[in-house]
């Protein structure tokens, strides 16, 4: 009985682990978008804000319209935010 309960809590704990894991492997891929998106509109010198950045204006602003292109290009990236 010890065995199967001391096997069943170690493979508990490494699901949770390997979730941990993934979980932060997203985090950081969501991060570097951020990351690079933030240094390309530093490097071109643009603003990063638009003058209306509502859910209904055309034109939300540099970076959130960047952020919107990658989104686009990889759903999976920006599914957190």
């Amino acid at each position: 009985f010890k065995a199967i309960e001391t096997e069943a809590a170690e493979s508990v704990a490494s699901c949770l682990s390997k979730e941990r894991e993934k979980e932060i492997l997203e985090n950081r891929q969501y991060v570097k978008a951020l990351l690079k998106t933030t240094s390309l509109l530093g490097r071109q010198g643009l603003a990063f804000r638009g003058h209306d950045e509502g859910e209904s204006s055309a034109n939300q602003g540099n970076f959130v319209e960047t952020v919107h292109l990658l989104t686009e290009i990889n759903p999976d990236l920006m599914k957190n935010s």
